[in-house]
């Protein structure tokens, strides 16, 4: 997803309760956000995989009417530190984070075992921390980047 498209999209949600509140600065947006980039707009963005982001989806904390072309997911407890990451000044889901979304959201398992594959090839991630944040065993992540149609050589 290009910054442009990113930046717009930030901006297409209405909430009642943002109306009341003072807007968080740059840099609590950063350590303390509300909303993070999520499924395969974050996969996209990571660089990792096969997915587009012809939807931008994103992960929430409060109840927002989403415009046409938007999927918003509702947390109410948010994300913790480790789930998530900064890039270019946006909270987006951490690598083993967007595996556990997307596979949640029922995603093509031969996608999701190609992203996966391609995080541990770059050392992104470890095949331990997949498996904790899908809460699947190593060899059940084993066997989904099995699935990948497109093996590299390994």
């Amino acid at each position: 997803m290009c910054k442009r498209c990113l930046a717009t999209n930030t901006k297409t949600f209405e909430s009642p309760a943002s109306a009341e509140q003072p807007s968080a600065g740059p840099r609590d947006q950063v350590r303390r956000p509300t909303i993070w980039l999520s499924h395969e707009s974050a996969a996209s963005l990571h660089g990792f995989g096969v997915y587009l982001a012809d939807t931008p989806s994103f992960i929430t904390l409060d109840r927002l009417q989403p415009r046409k072309g938007v999927k918003v997911y509702r947390r109410s407890n948010g994300l913790e530190r480790h789930e998530y990451t900064v890039i270019d000044r946006f909270a987006v889901t951490a690598i083993a984070r967007t595996a556990a979304d997307l596979a949640r959201s029922k995603s093509d398992w031969g996608h999701l075992g190609r992203f996966i594959d391609e995080q541990i090839r770059a050392q992104a991630v470890t095949l331990a921390e997949v498996a904790e944040a899908m809460k699947l065993s190593t060899s059940e992540v084993e066997s989904m980047i099995a699935m990948d149609s497109q093996p590299t050589s390994r």
